[in-house]
């Protein structure tokens, strides 16, 4: 997927959680990138990146919630994008 339709797809899920949160009358106050948007997001530098880009254009104020910090958290950091990482308590 290039850089435009990667864009358009991060744009459109965003579109469907926002109107699923105002159905079940909720806040959408984070989105789960490997969940809603694949699992390159965390494994890609340059998808995180335009994932990061796609939600900054938005008008919603998310933050991404990733499995692990690496590489991937610090490009999303970069494009002014708020991380949060999950933390396995087992």
């Amino acid at each position: 997927m290039n850089d435009d339709a990667l864009g358009a797809h991060v744009v459109e899920q965003l579109a469907i959680a926002q109107r699923d949160a105002r159905a079940m009358n909720r806040d959408l106050v984070a989105m789960t990138c490997v969940g809603l948007l694949g699992e390159h997001v965390h494994d890609d530098a340059r998808t995180a990146q335009v994932v990061a880009r796609a939600l900054c254009r938005t008008d919603a104020d998310l933050g991404v919630i990733l499995p692990d910090a690496n590489d991937c958290a610090r490009v999303v950091m970069d494009c002014g994008v708020r991380v949060a990482v999950e933390i396995d308590l087992e």
